[in-house]
């Protein structure tokens, strides 16, 4: 099996792209929205970034389809497991101390305490098969999203590496496929949505450009800061046109999808080849968030708690308002403050529940 080369430049993009993310579901700011900014592109951006790393030569048969899928995806389905089981536990806690609360929507719906009946279980398989998502995890859609994103282009390269043996029409194939499969996406946005399965159609085309991006780094090189200021323009004036959810799979129509993609997906790439070349410390740190950005995902809406609970302590938020998702009373300064502790507190668990298991496995070692 190949060992994954880790490239700092795309690192960096996913540490852009994390903090975005954070930044957006702290966002409370009326005049300008960064929640609705980042939107415009984010998740394409992702999703392109993570078809860079896909290899379409290791598929060439059924058992090779299923390892490429397994290896792909069965650790992002126990990471999804883990969390959404675990925080669906806590429910009655977290309701307890505050840090739901039931008068509040999430997602459309309540939050009540969980007992041990038929529901439990209907809940816990929901969260089994994918369907299930808790207030804290979700943020979880996009790990689901891109599983099925994987499974569908992997199906695809294994169907046109068995059945295309000239390679001018498995690329014929495959490219009008990915295409079809996003014109798909977009006729379901405006008619049918499936959730998670409507996204995922439409997001493949995403994933095939990283994929294709990988062969043709020396032609794109992202390093044009005119083309990076026109992208930046343009972002901001269809800001003002329309909006963008890859969620619900809803946005204003495939032209402005497409365009806010490419121009999104252009200006991180050209700045994280920047902050490489400029910066040390910056690209170390940036490079590192987007080495770990399954944290951050998991943990960024409990991590808002810190604030807000120092906020309570001071009385500047009640107690109703610890259960609100993206955080009270920042819409100021203490904004800063929310996005901080969503980025590194998530980074910090992580790094001390890293270094327990390293030292229990020594201790375990030794004591053997």
């Amino acid at each position: 099996m190949s060992k994954v080369v880790r490239e700092k430049n795309i690192d960096i993009a996913k540490g852009i792209a994390m903090i975005l993310v954070v930044m957006g579901h702290c966002d409370n700011f009326e005049l300008w929205s960064i929640e609705k900014f980042s939107s415009l592109f984010f998740m394409q951006l992702f999703i392109f970034l993570s078809g860079i790393f896909f290899n379409k030569n290791e598929i060439n048969n059924f058992n090779d389809l299923f390892t490429a899928i397994k290896k792909k995806c069965l650790p992002i389905y126990l990471y999804y497991l883990k969390y959404e089981i675990a925080f669906y536990l806590l429910t009655n806690i977290f309701i307890k101390i505050g840090f739901y609360n039931p008068n509040l929507l999430y997602g459309g719906k309540n939050i009540g305490f969980i007992s041990l009946d038929l529901s439990f279980i209907k809940n816990i398989l929901k969260i089994a098969l994918l369907m299930g998502r808790e207030p804290f995890c979700g943020a979880f859609w996009f790990l689901v999203t891109l599983i099925f994103v994987v499974c569908e282009y992997s199906t695809l390269i294994y169907i046109g590496n068995k059945v295309f043996k000239n390679l001018k029409y498995r690329k014929i194939f495959i490219n009008t496929t990915v295409l079809l499969m996003f014109l798909a996406g977009c006729v379901m946005s405006k008619t049918f949505n499936i959730p998670r399965i409507s996204p995922s159609f439409t997001l493949i085309l995403f994933y095939h450009l990283g994929n294709l991006y990988k062969f043709h780094k020396k032609e794109i090189m992202f390093n044009n800061a005119i083309i990076f200021l026109v992208c930046l323009i343009i972002l901001n004036v269809l800001y003002h046109l329309g909006t963008i959810s890859m969620n619900s799979n809803q946005f204003t129509n495939p032209l402005f999808l497409a365009v806010c993609s490419v121009c999104g997906i252009y200006m991180v790439m050209y700045l994280s080849n920047l902050i490489e070349k400029k910066s040390k410390l910056l690209s170390n740190l940036l490079s590192y968030i987007g080495e770990h950005t399954l944290p951050i995902v998991a943990l960024q809406f409990i991590s808002f708690k810190a604030v807000m609970l120092i906020q309570y302590l001071f009385g500047n938020i009640s107690f109703s308002d610890l259960g609100l998702l993206k955080g009270a009373n920042n819409s100021n300064l203490i904004y800063i403050f929310y996005v901080m502790c969503g980025v590194f507190i998530p980074l910090l668990l992580n790094r001390i529940y890293t270094e327990i298991k390293k030292r229990s496995k020594i201790i375990w070692k030794y004591q053997l």
